[in-house]
């Protein structure tokens, strides 16, 4: 229907597009994070109109996780048994509009806000980690001059123009919609749709970054990862065979790469 509608009635479709864009997938707990969900503090928080839910699990310094676009954040359930393990406090918090948090229509200001309020739960904030929009959202915290302590990217979508094409591409738009979203984001925030993502605001964050990639992600190329580098050079990269866009947050390997960068700091 949105083809036809784009076609028939543009003005339309441009905001059914728009509204899509804007409209989090609210995926269920699975089996595994419902028999996890025990082993965490959970507690609920105002947030700037919304309900925001928050998980915390350890003790020691604290490693504060933001979940990506349709996820949630008991998606780091397996980092954040590794992190309790080494000694550390695992903190993770539902953005608007996903897992346990309230809200329908969402963007990264809010997811931000999110990423922020979790943040400032912490006493010895040891480092952050982001997976997909996660990752984009705390670069953009650091544009707006928040202290980041130390980054972890997990699948960064980097580009403007790829993280718009695969979403046109998904819901099965017309070519040449991408210009509709980039027109609303003006619209609706008074920016550009470029100045929010990593290729422009990764350059504020000064502090030492880890950045992991699935070769099989096929939601974010893992040559996204390649632009971070070029961007930053001194940041530590690394790419896993055989693993995908989320499978990585539950990859061993990776896992333990994780925790020996951050051991390091």
């Amino acid at each position: 229907m949105l083809p036809l509608t784009c076609k028939l009635i543009p003005p339309l479709g441009d905001a059914w597009l728009v509204r899509l864009f804007l409209k989090p997938v609210r995926h269920p707990l699975t089996k595994s994070q419902i028999a996890g969900l025990s082993k965490f503090e959970v507690s609920d928080h105002q947030v700037k109109g919304y309900q925001l839910r928050l998980y915390k699990r350890g003790t020691g310094p604290e490693v504060i996780c933001m979940h990506g676009w349709s996820g949630k954040a008991l998606q780091f359930l397996d980092i954040s048994e590794a992190l309790d393990k080494a000694g550390y406090t695992f903190i993770g918090i539902d953005a608007p509009g996903h897992g346990k948090s309230s809200g329908g229509l969402t963007n990264m200001f809010e997811f931000t806000d999110a990423f922020e309020f979790a943040l400032s739960q912490a006493k010895q904030p040891k480092a952050v980690i982001g997976h997909s929009l996660g990752a984009a959202c705390i670069a953009f915290s650091a544009a707006r001059e928040t202290s980041i302590p130390a980054l972890v990217t997990v699948g960064a979508p980097v580009l403007a123009d790829d993280i718009l094409s695969e979403f046109t591409r998904m819901v099965n738009a017309p070519k040449g919609k991408e210009e509709a979203i980039r027109q609303a984001t003006i619209k609706r925030f008074g920016v550009t749709f470029d100045s929010v993502t990593l290729q422009t605001t990764f350059n504020a964050v000064k502090a030492p970054v880890l950045g992991i990639h699935g070769k099989e992600d096929m939601d974010v190329p893992h040559t996204h990862l390649d632009v971070l580098k070029s961007m930053k050079p001194d940041m530590t990269i690394q790419k896993f065979e055989g693993v995908g866009h989320r499978r990585i947050l539950k990859e061993p390997e990776a896992i333990s790469s994780i925790l020996d960068w951050i051991r390091g700091l």
